[in-house]
């Protein structure tokens, strides 16, 4: 991988605090490679309803698959390369299958899941 430009070295170091805090809203969750072996990551995770901002005037968001933001570099570190659709995820206990996954463009990417019991 090619040396990281001043930009994306603040964004790396943003991301990286972001996940590691102890009072932030990251967890524990395990991406498994290709032979099956677990890698425990920390990601943001969000589990499916209605998404309400306070204070905008806009209807609330509703989400109907949880989803799962991690950061690239941590992902591609466990995995060799990005994640893609069908990879395994366990989070807090459950496992899941990633349906989809967008790269934001800035360092995170969102992973749709579907429970594995339904794969």
């Amino acid at each position: 991988m090619s040396e990281l430009s001043p930009f994306d070295a603040v964004l790396e170091e943003d991301t990286r605090r972001v996940l590691q805090s102890a009072l932030g809203p990251a967890c524990a969750v395990i991406l498994y490679d290709d032979g099956g072996r677990p890698h425990e990551l920390r990601a943001l995770y969000g589990q499916p309803g209605a998404e309400v901002r306070p204070g905008q005037a806009a209807a609330p968001g509703v989400s109907t698959a949880p989803a799962l933001h991690l950061s690239r570099h941590d992902a591609r570190a466990a995995l060799g390369r990005d994640p893609c659709a069908r990879d395994r995820v366990a989070v807090q206990g459950r496992p899941y299958r990633i349906l989809s996954v967008m790269d934001d463009g800035y360092g995170w990417l969102e992973c749709r899941l579907l429970e594995a019991a339904h794969v």
